[in-house]
């Protein structure tokens, strides 16, 4: 009785082997799926965030410029005004 017993389990511990690695086989392969996927959305988002990057960079670029040319339209305004001035003064 006890070689049945010993039979038993032994086929029993070869089935559960099996059916052990055929379980990790498919968790391994769903698990590189995921990983994938995860791994080409991470790369798309990051592809928006250098895009948005590059726009923000154009955009700050752009304000400079626009600040640099008010600053000196200002600055001949200032000149204009004080010859005004200094005309006006003369006139008195």
């Amino acid at each position: 009785m006890d070689d049945k017993w010993l039979g038993f389990l032994v086929s029993f511990g070869f089935l559960f082997s099996i059916m052990a690695l055929l379980f990790y086989f498919v968790y391994a392969k769903y698990s590189s799926k995921h990983l994938k996927k995860a791994s080409a959305s991470m790369i798309d988002r990051d592809e928006d965030y250098r895009k948005l990057l590059e726009n923000f960079t154009r955009l700050q670029q752009e304000l400079k410029a626009g600040q640099e040319k008010l600053l000196a339209e200002q600055f001949q305004i200032n000149r204009r005004v004080t010859s005004i001035e200094k005309v006006l003064k003369e006139v008195d």
